[in-house]
């Protein structure tokens, strides 16, 4: 079985603490990666994961997923999630994009007198 297919496996079936293992066991697995339609594994919990989908979200978000990456029908995470109306993983993505503008916003301010 490729990595692939195992990790896809884990976040299906809401396997918390096996997916945390796998990316401990496995630390050079490109979290990046995307599935032929451009999906990351943001938007693969949402449309896949049964349960445990918050747990694995915030797994992937502390990995540095971004909820903001758009796949090849230029959409994001973050658009999956409202339009399933899971409110709690759209709260926890504003959080992780209003942190990134932040850290950007320092890092420009350094460039700029």
């Amino acid at each position: 079985m490729s990595h692939s297919i195992e990790i896809l496996d884990l976040i299906e079936h809401g396997n918390v603490e096996q997916i945390r293992m796998y990316l401990s066991q496995y630390p050079q697995y490109n979290l990046q990666a995307t599935n032929q339609l451009g999906q990351n594994l943001l938007h693969i919990v949402i449309e896949k994961s049964k349960k445990n989908m918050f747990e694995i979200i915030q797994i992937f978000l502390n990995k540095g997923l971004d909820p903001m990456a758009i796949d090849a029908n230029f959409t994001t995470a973050l658009d999956l999630a409202i339009e399933k109306k899971l409110l709690g993983i759209v709260s926890i993505f504003k959080i992780k994009i209003e942190e990134k503008k932040k850290q950007d916003l320092q890092l420009l301010e350094e460039f700029i007198p």
